[in-house]
């Protein structure tokens, strides 16, 4: 069996571990053009090195170059973005299966916390560490809507299809659901929420509630669907593939 190549830093510790906070980054990259009639050097996995150098400890590849804080998959489990703390730096897409990056995507000015994407990839969303939401367009980099007031370190979700999203807002942590493309809220759940999730076909509302449990909501109507009772806070919430249940921690 031939040995294992190692994506080297940041975001493959990321992938592994989960431990997107403490990953940390080793320093820029740099690309710089070799001089004409210089051979092109490169590292161990044939990715060039900038001029002057002979090796390179680590590898470019899925290496934010500044600390992770948020990754998410496209559909096709072939592809993923990630996002740091460091507010000069992009929005980056890899190829997951080469390690290699595919596009810089888009920048924001206080780094980003949480990365969501929809189903096909064609929509994201993204939480910066003020209190900003912003869905956004991948393949062009449009920005399509700003939310501002998000409840510090809640949960965000957008629906699979890409059609609508679910944020938590201000001091009282009222849970909103929204249409991409609307001004106003759909529909308000609750309040004290802090953490939350949409099903995948978008019709349920799963919200976490600091002393309270989780509560199922119908998102179409508003009508409490259950609540599960939970002592002790609750700082995730999923629902599973098929939307038949949750998991949370």
């Amino acid at each position: 069996m031939a040995p294992s190549k190692s994506f080297g830093l940041p975001l493959a510790a990321a992938l592994v571990l989960g431990a997107l906070g403490s990953v940390m980054g080793h320093g820029q990259a740099q690309k710089t053009e070799p001089k004409p009639g210089q051979p092109t050097l490169t590292d161990a996995l044939g990715d060039p090195l900038p001029a002057g150098a002979v090796l390179r400890l680590g590898s470019l590849r899925l290496n934010q170059c500044t600390p992770v804080y948020a990754i998410a998959w496209f559909g096709d489990g072939k592809r993923l973005i990630s996002a740091g703390y460091n507010p000069v730096e992009q929005i980056r897409q890899w190829d997951a299966v080469t390690g290699n990056e595919i596009a810089q995507l888009l920048k924001q000015e206080h780094g980003i916390r949480q990365l969501v994407l929809s189903s096909d990839g064609k929509i994201a969303g993204a939480t910066d560490f003020a209190t900003l939401f912003f869905v956004w367009e991948p393949a062009t980099g449009k920005v399509l809507l700003k939310v501002y007031g998000i409840f510090p370190n809640s949960s965000v979700a957008l629906a699979a299809d890409g059609k609508s999203f679910a944020v938590i807002k201000g001091k009282m942590g009222v849970a909103y659901v929204q249409g991409i493309g609307t001004a106003e809220p759909l529909k308000t759940f609750g309040d004290d929420a802090y953490q939350l999730d949409l099903s995948p076909d978008g019709k349920t509302l799963a919200t976490a509630n600091r002393q309270k449990g989780i509560h199922l909501w119908e998102v179409a109507t508003g009508k409490l669907l259950n609540t599960l009772e939970q002592e002790g806070k609750i700082r995730c919430l999923r629902f599973a593939a098929d939307g038949k249940g949750t998991g949370h921690c």
